[in-house]
């Protein structure tokens, strides 16, 4: 609306100017009582609140609870297949219990039966025994190989003398000694021809007059 027509018509000026300030005035609307059936409905929907943020809780908890359960059965498994094998193992050591014994058993009596010189048939080898050098086997024993003195008797004795029978005792030993060191077998003519060579003096001469005659 232009200035001439609002100086004809002062009065659609002023309402329009009314209108104008009442759209720009904010409207105050007064609360309402409220609705009987909203207010009903109130302590079932908190009731429902509480139960939701419950079950809230309790989906996390069990969540929380498989991933726990998990853990553990996983541990759980873990040490099962541990506790099998060990197991396997006792078992194993268990049933090779007694052939170890007996191998033990064994190898200590061969031990024992080396170490004493006694020979051992069928026996394996030791590892870090010492080996005994092995003589050749020799049937006639040799006279140089004899370790003992020569009897020459007395000459105021009858026969062959005082001490001979003290001497015989050494030379039968000297014998058995050459015997052991040599593999060789003396018989009761071997020793007695033999005698001669370790006589000597009234004790040679007298052998020689009595024995070989």
């Amino acid at each position: 609306m232009n200035t001439d027509d609002e100086r004809k018509h002062p009065v659609r000026r002023n309402l329009d100017a009314e209108f104008k300030a009442a759209a720009e005035t904010p409207v105050k609307t007064e609360p309402g009582p409220p609705d009987p059936e909203l207010v009903k409905l109130r302590p079932e929907v908190s009731t429902l609140r509480k139960q939701t943020a419950s079950a809230a809780m309790t989906v996390a908890e069990m969540g929380k609870m498989r991933c726990d359960f998990a853990q553990l059965m996983s541990r759980q498994a873990a040490a099962k297949s541990l506790h099998d094998a060990e197991l396997a193992e006792l078992r194993a050591h268990a049933q090779a219990a007694p052939q170890l014994h007996a191998e033990i058993v064994q190898l200590k009596t061969t031990i024992h039966a080396m170490r004493s010189g006694a020979p051992v048939a069928g026996a394996p080898p030791v590892p870090g025994a010492p080996t005994a050098p092995t003589a050749p086997t020799r049937i006639t024993p040799k006279i140089k190989d004899v370790m003992c003195r020569k009897f020459d008797g007395q000459e105021v004795y009858p026969g062959l003398g005082s001490g001979f029978e003290d001497f015989i005792l050494e030379y039968e030993q000297a014998l058995y000694t050459e015997s052991l060191l040599n593999q060789s077998r003396w018989t009761s003519q071997i020793k007695a021809s033999v005698l001669v060579n370790f006589l000597a003096g009234k004790a040679a001469r007298f052998f020689h007059s009595n024995v070989t005659q």
